[in-house]
């Protein structure tokens, strides 16, 4: 329920209190200016949207909103959130009262636990499951998704998170990519473009980090044998290693110790001019 007062002339303006409907607008018959749009505004932005309309009839007019009653929308908050002693917070359902966003909805209450990772936080609507990357919100490179009614915001432990695999080294496109169950090394890799032409591939390593095991993975026999099925199926949570080629790992030793000594020549040089 919002009131708002339009001032259009001499007269004393008297406020106007308009119910938001279910489609998230008010109705405003004055000027025939109809439905405006008022879900997912603050009292600021509406104003000045209302603004605009009225001055279109009257140029000096302007309005002020303000928020009577908030209406039943909530959202639910769930996972690895933390209680605070005296405040509203941890795990639970919530008033959303004005514009919400999912990272105003995290810090509202609680917060992350020591567990929480906020780099997978998942976003429910309507059936519907996005992801939130709340580091990358706060970094300016993510969206950070205002919430609707009935929306649900869930905060995963480290250990959920911990479905996804990890690529890296000599292949063509290092990085997260999503585990599939009973997936192996050679389809992880595959996923990942392939490895490069300066791969160590009798050399590859599986990091688990739930044991700390580290197994070692020959593709060289792997793959003259055809039998693919004798790399090892991974694990959630499992990082791939492919190392760089000895050779290739020698020759950059080589460029990195004579640019050392080129770098030192150069310093010399300088320090004698002055």
């Amino acid at each position: 329920m919002i009131a708002v007062t339009t001032f259009l002339g001499p007269e004393v303006p008297t406020p106007v209190t308009f119910r938001v409907l279910a489609d998230g607008s008010i109705y405003i018959a004055r000027f025939g200016i109809g439905a405006v749009q008022a879900s997912g505004t603050t009292p600021t932005e509406l104003t000045r949207m209302l603004t605009e309309q009225f001055r279109r009839y009257v140029p000096a007019g302007f309005s002020e909103v303000r928020v009577v009653e908030y209406n039943a929308w909530k959202a639910t908050l769930s996972g690895e959130i933390a209680l605070q002693a005296g405040a509203l917070s941890g795990p639970g359902t919530y008033p959303l009262e004005g514009k919400v966003t999912v990272v105003d909805l995290i810090f509202s209450h609680g917060g992350p636990t020591s567990n929480g990772d906020l780099s997978d936080v998942r976003l429910l609507r309507q059936g519907v499951e996005s992801r939130v990357d709340v580091p990358a919100v706060l970094a300016g490179t993510a969206e950070d998704p205002p919430l609707l009614a009935g929306d649900t915001v869930n905060v995963p432990s480290i250990q959920q998170s911990s479905r996804r695999m990890y690529i890296f080294g000599e292949v063509r496109t290092p990085g997260v990519y999503t585990y599939t169950a009973g997936i192996s090394v050679l389809d992880a890799i595959a996923q990942a473009g392939g490895y490069t032409q300066t791969a160590k591939t009798d050399a590859v390593y599986v990091s688990r980090p739930g044991t700390g095991e580290v197994i070692p993975v020959n593709l060289d026999i792997t793959l003259g044998t055809g039998q693919a099925a004798s790399a090892p199926a991974l694990l959630a949570g499992d990082s791939i290693v492919v190392p760089l080629r000895d050779d290739r790992r020698e020759k950059i030793r080589d460029w990195v110790g004579v640019f050392s000594l080129i770098l030192s020549a150069l310093t010399i040089i300088e320090l004698l001019r002055r």
